[in-house]
């Protein structure tokens, strides 16, 4: 399970909940990266830790996906990587939180062979 977290978030903040689900599913392997620093457009410029800019949240349809597109590059690494440890697409899955759960559902959209499935 590869877990993405929201914007100004980070992945240790997520640990307590992955700590349960860890006693819950013994043998599955869960993967938190945390998203690098960059400034957010919609929080003013904020410097923060975000998978890409969001220019703002009243009519999304404008905003481009050169971001986004970067960071699926990031989580196609990050389902590659398991696939080098021997754990088939088949049994990968995304998931995610607000920006993270977005990040999650585009990058499985595009990723060919599918992983085994998505979470937001």
């Amino acid at each position: 399970v590869i877990f993405l977290h929201g914007v100004g978030d980070n992945a240790s903040s997520w640990d307590m909940y992955f700590e349960d689900w860890a006693e819950v599913l013994p043998h599955t392997r869960f993967v938190l990266p945390t998203a690098p620093e960059r400034a957010v457009t919609a929080l003013e410029g904020l410097e923060t830790t975000a998978w890409y800019d969001v220019e703002g949240f009243e009519d999304l349809r404008e905003e481009g996906f050169g971001g986004i597109q970067q960071s699926m590059d990031v989580v196609a690494g990050l389902v590659k990587a398991e696939e080098g440890r021997g754990i088939g697409r088949g049994k990968v899955f995304l998931g995610g939180f607000a920006e993270g759960a977005a990040l999650a559902l585009y990058t499985a959209l595009q990723l060919a062979p599918p992983v085994g499935g998505t979470f937001a």
